[in-house]
């Protein structure tokens, strides 16, 4: 299954666990595949680090730089959809959908208020989880 995450979730499951935690442990072990591109990449980028330097954990950040580049399938995205409220929310219905992906998993309520955009399913964490384990 294909999955764009996004930063939220994935700062979330790096730092603090819970589902973001589970979601991330199910890319890990090669159950979905994590789509990104170039503009979510240096999101990503931005947020580990800021977030490594508050909690003293830069290791931390540079490590999940690193796996995320590695065991990612970048996306190059071409083009922009103007959708979202908030316009940097965007670059995930861009990915998703030029990567075909099965879901968006976020928690931002932006996101989720659209639900479903071109056949890409917008779903929180717990939806997120909750549906993959009932597939499986």
């Amino acid at each position: 299954m294909r999955v764009v995450i996004d930063t939220n979730v994935l700062i979330s499951g790096i730092f603090w666990g819970g589902i973001p935690f589970e979601i991330l442990d199910l890319w890990v072990q090669n159950k979905i595949v994590l789509l990104t591109s170039q503009f979510i990449l240096s999101e990503y980028a931005r947020v580990l680090q800021e977030y490594g330097l508050k909690r003293n954990r830069t290791d931390l950040t540079e490590a999940w730089l690193h796996f995320i580049v590695q065991h990612s399938h970048i996306i190059h995205t071409h083009r922009k959809f103007h959708v979202c409220r908030d316009a940097d929310d965007d670059m995930y219905l861009d990915c998703a959908v030029e990567g075909s992906a099965a879901n968006i998993v976020s928690g931002d309520k932006d996101l989720l208020t659209l639900r479903e955009f071109m056949g890409v399913k917008i779903v929180s964490p717990r939806n997120f989880t909750n549906n993959f384990k009932t597939e499986q």
